[in-house]
């Protein structure tokens, strides 16, 4: 019996190295790939341009309450002066009811505005991200196919995933040059890499 269990055991260990030895594995980084892929320039300069946008929309709305805050105080401050007629007061009084009110109509389309950009431009990021690293996969399942390779690994490392995929690669069989090459065939001429993304960061 135990005889039988050492000779099942060496099979399993042989039919296993032959199996690694009949894999042909690249390598890539990833994250080298998609900040250096024209596509991903193009889309950050997008995105951060979106972001600017509704940060000076939000800037522009809370002048805007900032202005009935003020206006609002004043008013409220006029009720309190004793030296004035009570007709007066109660005009300063109806007054300082409707600057209230568009106060905190200001206040409440302001708080929504925020929540909704927030909400659009992390759709907006997601909806990116998942659009360019399909291309990304795409070439390189195309590429994988072409060269004969069953095995990709990913060799890249960010903060959001600390563990490495792969510990050791010689670079011989990293194909990320080539498949920039791929994806930056149709590169605009001009179009340089800016000097921050925030795409994939």
């Amino acid at each position: 019996m135990k005889k039988l269990i050492l000779t099942s055991l060496a099979c399993l260990i042989f039919a296993f190295g032959a199996q690694a030895q009949s894999q042909k594995i690249a390598t890539i980084d990833v994250r080298k790939v998609l900040e250096n892929y024209y596509l991903t320039w193009q889309e950050d300069a997008a995105y951060q341009q979106e972001n600017q946008r509704l940060v000076q929309e939000a800037a522009e709305a809370h002048k805007l309450y900032e202005a009935a805050d003020k206006k609002f105080t004043e008013i409220l401050n006029s009720t309190k002066a004793k030296d004035l007629p009570p007709e007066v007061l109660s005009k300063n009084e109806q007054e300082a009811a409707k600057a209230f009110e568009e106060r905190k109509k200001l206040e409440s389309a302001l708080a929504s505005f925020r929540e909704n950009a927030i909400k659009n431009l992390a759709a907006r990021k997601k909806r990116t991200q998942q659009d360019i690293l399909k291309k990304v996969n795409e070439t390189i399942a195309k590429q994988a196919q072409k060269e004969g390779y069953t095995l990709v690994l990913n060799t890249s490392i960010d903060a959001s995933n600390p563990y490495r995929a792969v510990i050791f690669d010689s670079g011989k069989h990293d194909i990320s040059d080539e498949i920039l090459l791929q994806l930056n065939a149709t590169k605009p001429e001009k179009l340089a890499k800016p000097e921050s993304l925030l795409l994939f960061n």
